[in-house]
């Protein structure tokens, strides 16, 4: 079932993808991409304080632990926040002329769009 989340997350991935697209104006696609990171942030807050994310995740307050794809799939979220926070350090030297990142900065990124839609394909099976 399609939810309010996924709509979310899809807002998130269509950020990512105009960003990706405006790589080279720095001026779009730094605010762009900082957008989608505080959405994708606080898309994480919202569930954890809806559904206990966090306690369900690693089997806390009585909560049971997760299945194989739910343990996959909360593995994909914690590698997706870790991948952006080196993009943003990254980024931040780009745009501070450290030209020598740009081939991490860009490794990365492959890998983070990677896990994010991975994020996302989960999480839909896990709704359906």
């Amino acid at each position: 079932m399609f939810n309010f989340t996924h709509w979310v997350s899809l807002f998130v991935i269509t950020l990512i993808a105009i960003g990706i697209s405006l790589r080279k104006d720095r001026s779009k696609h730094i605010p762009i991409m900082f957008t989608a990171f505080a959405i994708d942030v606080s898309l994480v807050i919202y569930l954890e304080f809806t559904r206990m994310a966090v306690e369900k995740s690693f089997g806390l307050a009585g909560q049971p632990l997760p299945g194989p794809l739910l343990a996959f799939h909360i593995a994909v979220s914690i590698l997706v926040l870790v991948l952006y926070g080196f993009q943003i350090n990254f980024g931040i030297k780009l745009k501070n002329g450290n030209e020598n990142i740009r081939k991490k900065h860009r490794t990365c990124a492959m890998l983070f769009i990677l896990m994010r839609l991975l994020n996302f394909a989960t999480s839909l099976i896990i709704a359906a």
